[in-house]
């Protein structure tokens, strides 16, 4: 649906489909290592993350 409709970066280059699984696994993996830290920074968030670690 994205790749017919044009949404999404991926679409505003030409790759591979093999290369756009790729870079799209390790940038959605990055966003949530980096969404999983800042859970750990901020306290409110924090206590939302031990709520659904239970």
């Amino acid at each position: 649906m994205a790749s017919k409709n044009g949404w999404g970066l991926l679409n505003l280059v030409t790759l591979p489909g093999w290369l756009a699984v790729i870079i799209a696994v390790l940038v959605l993996d990055a966003a949530i290592y980096f969404q999983h830290r800042l859970f750990h920074l901020v306290p409110w968030l924090w206590r939302l993350h031990l709520h659904w670690g239970r």
